[in-house]
C-alpha cells in the first residue's frame, strides 16, 4: 500500500502482487514515470506505477528462487532491473539483469555457493555500473556488465547493509554498530582504507 506522506491515507488500496514476504524494494523515474520495484522471497519480481498503480508488465516469476534486494538501474541507456537472489533447490546465489521493457532475463552473474550473501547494493564508480555484496569475508565489489572482481574488503563482522558511495565507494553496516565507508577508486590501484 502506498500513502501519502503529509496524512497518511492511502493512494490505493494494497497490491495481491507478492504471496509471501517483499524482500526488496527500488523506487525510481522511468521514461518520465514513477514507478516501484518489489521482489518477494518466493521469487517474484512486480513493477507498478506509482501513480496509478498499474503493472508495467505482468509480475515475473523465478521457480525455486528466493529474492534478496532489488535495483533499479540504466545500463547502455535502457532501464533494468537487477535482482540479487539464490536457487533454494541447490544454494546458488546470483546477480540477474531484467529488462525494465518487458520484464525478460537478460544476463545473470552466478555468485558463490559458500559464501553468505545478503547485502546488496548497486551504484556506478568511476563511470562504471558497479554492484557490492557482502560475503562470509566482508563485501564485494564487482562490475555490473561482467561480474568481474574489483575490489574484496575484508570486514571481521557480519555485514548488514550496503549502499555504494557514488563516485567515492561503499558505505556498510555490521553487526557490531560499525558503520564505514571505504574509499574505493576502481580504476586506480589504492587499496581500501589507505
Amino acid at each position: 500500500m502506498v500513502r501519502w506522506l503529509d496524512d497518511g491515507r492511502a493512494l490505493y488500496p494494497p497490491f495481491p502482487d507478492h504471496p509471501g514476504p517483499v524482500a526488496g524494494l527500488a523506487v525510481g523515474n522511468v521514461g518520465g514515470r514513477s514507478l516501484i520495484v518489489s521482489g518477494g522471497r518466493l521469487g517474484e519480481i512486480v513493477v507498478r506505477d506509482l501513480v496509478n498503480g498499474e503493472l508495467l508488465f505482468a509480475p515475473v516469476t523465478i521457480s525455486y528462487s528466493r529474492i534478496l534486494g532489488i535495483a533499479l538501474v540504466e545500463l547502455d541507456g535502457r532501464p533494468m532491473i537487477v535482482s540479487c537472489g539464490f536457487d533454494v533447490r541447490g544454494g546458488q546465489r546470483y546477480i540477474r539483469v531484467w529488462s525494465m521493457e518487458d520484464g525478460k532475463l537478460q544476463y545473470s552473474i552466478p555468485l558463490s555457493k559458500n559464501s553468505r550473501y545478503g547485502a546488496f547494493s548497486v551504484g556506478t564508480l568511476d563511470g562504471q555500473q558497479t554492484f557490492a555484496i557482502s560475503t562470509a569475508d566482508g563485501v564485494e565489489v564487482r562490475r555490473l556488465k561482467t561480474g568481474s572482481t574489483l575490489h574484496a574488503i575484508e570486514i571481521e563482522a557480519h555485514v548488514q547493509s550496503l549502499a555504494i558511495v557514488s563516485g567515492l565507494g561503499v558505505a556498510v553496516g555490521t553487526s557490531h554498530g560499525l558503520l564505514m565507508v571505504t574509499d574505493i577508486r576502481c580504476d586506480s590501484d589504492r587499496q581500501p582504507n589507505e
